[in-house]
């Protein structure tokens, strides 16, 4: 029986239009543990990077990593536009 050759799935590499960020969240906002949306949240803080995220919302990279520690949050998390 030959192998079958997987990739891992991310769906950080899927979310590169603030529509498909939107849409993202509001499957979680649905119905979501808080555990749950702070992953959903970190997704998109990968989606785009910390630099780019702080850059965005108006604030320094170094500003935002803590606010986002402060929220209990391992990265940085929504805070602005995309």
């Amino acid at each position: 029986m030959a192998k079958i050759e997987t990739t891992k799935f991310d769906s950080a590499d899927y979310l590169g239009t603030a529509e498909a960020i939107a849409a993202y969240l509001d499957a979680y906002l649905e119905d979501a543990t808080p555990e749950e949306l702070r992953n959903a949240l970190d997704t998109v803080a990968r989606s785009h990077g910390v630099s780019d995220l702080a850059r965005r919302s108006g604030i320094s990279r170094r500003g935002f990593t803590r606010r986002s520690a402060r929220m209990g949050i391992r990265r940085l998390r929504l805070c602005g536009q995309f």
